[in-house]
């Protein structure tokens, strides 16, 4: 039985990872992992479980991480920032601006691993 999915045709009722559904799955479920062990850090005041809850981001794909910052919550975004002493202007901490902050040390870490 030949099913489409995206384009491609998978063939059987669970696709292999090549099809883009399952990628898209696959996902779904790093995120939400992803935010599982948020909770969990943020529940147990866990400071090294949120360190390497970032260290985790930094091996992802970018579309992980711009999900997974987005549905951070703030307490964790104001660790990091803290933590890796992102707010170096002293500007006003907004989500926003967490976000970007957290985002952009993500990527500067993700550009030092490939070197």
């Amino acid at each position: 039985m030949n099913l489409g999915f995206g384009g491609e045709v998978c063939k059987s009722f669970f696709p292999p990872k090549n099809c883009q559904q399952q990628k898209k799955m696959d996902r779904k479920v790093i995120v939400q992992e992803l935010l599982k062990t948020e909770q969990r850090a943020l529940c147990t005041d866990n400071a090294k479980m949120i360190n390497g809850w970032f260290k985790e981001l930094t091996r992802q794909d970018n579309s992980i991480v711009m999900q997974v910052t987005e549905k951070a919550k703030t307490t964790t975004l104001y660790h990091l920032v803290l933590e890796y002493n992102l707010n170096t202007r002293g500007e006003e901490l907004t989500r926003p601006k967490m976000i970007s902050l957290v985002r952009r040390e993500i990527n500067k870490q993700k550009n030092n691993q490939v070197v």
